[in-house]
């Protein structure tokens, strides 16, 4: 037999087995740097857990992971960067469920924002919000700061966006608090202005468990379901008599309808840098869970939220 009639024989079954299954999916390789945009400022919660995991994606990826801080407008201005990019796997945005959830329904909204605007691509973990105050103070929880209020008027407060306002002023409502709000480009900024006395409280996201924990600030209330391990002798919003008003991830998202083989790697490689150890590490320091939902189940829980909150507002 011929040397070619063998070459048929032989890849044959080849062909056969090519044609049952089907061609394979190539993984996207990215030919570019990736950028994270973050719509808050340096220094803040989102931008600190930002920074650590574009690394790791770095270190496990080989990939040129590069962030950049686009705050403005609570959010929206970097948030809306991103919805507007070319949906190529270049651009991924970090930023928080609320963003989706809750902003386009409040009252003002220019609604250019929606649930649909990008592809969600997973979570880092629950935010452990907390209402804190500098460690001299004169309040120590949601009662005695209503009565400071009463007394010395108005408390300020240093919000991060629209949406912690929102939450303040129905915390506000529950415990007889009188306030004023001055929003700044994140939680960075806000909690160097309680800690200087400029602003009597803030709503922080992580990064004022440093500041606890080294006797510059205290916890006011957990806003979350049990008190913090850092924080164990402050109670939370619940234990005080109040309601739990706001449950946020930190939030990986996307441009819209980016190509399938493109949204399956990017979503492999941040499920893969979430769990590393480094990863691991920061949420332990900021004393938080670790937690990606992952595509769809990001997309399930904005979805579920914002019909909440829809209602809520309506």
């Amino acid at each position: 037999m011929k040397k070619a009639d063998w070459t048929r024989l032989l890849m044959a079954p080849l062909a056969a087995l090519a044609l049952m299954t089907g061609p394979a999916t190539a993984e996207w390789t990215p030919e570019q740097p990736i950028k994270i945009i973050i719509p808050f400022g340096a220094g803040g919660s989102t931008d600190t857990f930002g920074r650590v995991f574009a690394n790791e994606l770095e270190n496990q990826t080989g990939w040129t992971v590069l962030v950049e801080n686009r705050p403005g407008a609570g959010g929206i201005i970097g948030q809306l960067e991103v919805a507007n990019a070319e949906p190529d796997g270049y651009t991924l945005g970090l930023s928080s469920t609320s963003l989706f959830s809750i902003q386009p329904y409040l009252p003002g909204a220019t609604g250019e924002l929606q649930t649909d605007s990008v592809d969600f691509m997973g979570t880092l973990s629950v935010i452990p919000y907390a209402i804190v105050a500098a460690s001299n103070a004169p309040f120590d929880d949601m009662k005695s700061l209503a009565e400071y209020t009463k007394t010395n008027g108005p408390a300020k407060f240093s919000s991060t966006s629209q949406q912690l306002t929102i939450a303040m002023q129905q915390m506000a409502k529950d415990f007889g608090i009188e306030f004023v709000a001055a929003q700044t480009s994140g939680s960075g900024e806000s909690l160097q202005l309680v800690a200087g006395r400029h602003a009597d409280i803030t709503i922080s996201g992580g990064v004022h468990v440093a500041y606890v924990q080294d006797g510059r600030m205290k916890v006011i209330a957990h806003m979350l379901d049990e008190r913090a391990d850092y924080a164990p002798d402050r109670p939370t919003i619940e234990e005080q008599g109040g309601t739990l008003p706001l449950r946020n991830y930190f939030l990986f998202n996307a441009p819209k309808d980016l190509p399938a083989d493109v949204k399956e790697t990017l979503a492999t490689a941040i499920d893969n840098a979430i769990n590393s150890e480094p990863m691991r590490a920061h949420a332990k320091k900021i004393n938080v869970k670790l937690v990606n939902l992952g595509p769809e189940g990001s997309t399930a829980d904005v979805n579920s939220q914002a019909e909440t909150w829809k209602a809520f507002f309506d």
